[in-house]
């Protein structure tokens, strides 16, 4: 019951994830991953 309430503030308060530690092996993949992703994607003109 306790991790429904803290779902419903996180839901209330907007924040949805945990902040991100910028100097990770983890961080520098998750940029690498997202580039790959906006390389892949079609250009609208």
């Amino acid at each position: 019951m306790n991790d429904q309430k803290e779902i419903l503030s996180e839901l209330e308060s907007g924040v949805l994830t945990q902040p991100m530690d910028f100097g990770t092996k983890e961080f520098e993949d998750f940029k690498l991953l997202i580039r790959s992703k906006v390389s892949e994607t079609p250009k609208q003109v």
